[in-house]
């Protein structure tokens, strides 16, 4: 195997240290969620598409207060994991309600598997693991 210098690593990947720190974040969640709660609206905005949904969901009221919308987020997720579009009829008022009950819905009649997608997998998720 072939070691390959930073500079040409970083031109294949190039992300900042701004993303970089947003992943790290995101990984280690469990241990300083309440520090990422306390960071700033610019920073935290950063971070929020970095989180699983079990984080997203629990930063929601926080990122209200600092007048952020988690909204696009959700709305992207549903795209990405659910890959269906909703019914032209259907008139979504709140992306993440709308995530979360289909969510539950497909991972409990076995139509989701939640070790899927990287925004699904995180130890809380192990009794739904068990039954995807």
């Amino acid at each position: 195997m072939e070691i390959k210098s930073g500079e040409e690593v970083g031109r294949k990947n190039p992300l900042c240290l701004f993303e970089l720190s947003g992943a790290v974040v995101s990984s280690v969640m469990r241990q300083v969620e309440k520090e990422v709660w306390e960071l700033p609206g610019p920073i935290l905005q950063g971070i929020l598409p970095l989180l699983n949904i079990y984080y997203l969901d629990r930063i929601e009221e926080i990122a209200v207060k600092k007048g952020l919308s988690t909204e696009p987020i959700w709305c992207k997720l549903w795209f990405d994991i659910m890959k269906t579009r909703p019914s032209r009829l259907e008139n979504i008022k709140c992306w993440r309600k709308k995530f979360l009950e289909t969510f539950f819905s497909n991972v409990l009649r076995g139509i989701l598997d939640v070790s899927s997608h990287k925004h699904l997998s995180d130890p809380c998720f192990l009794p739904l693991l068990y039954t995807s």
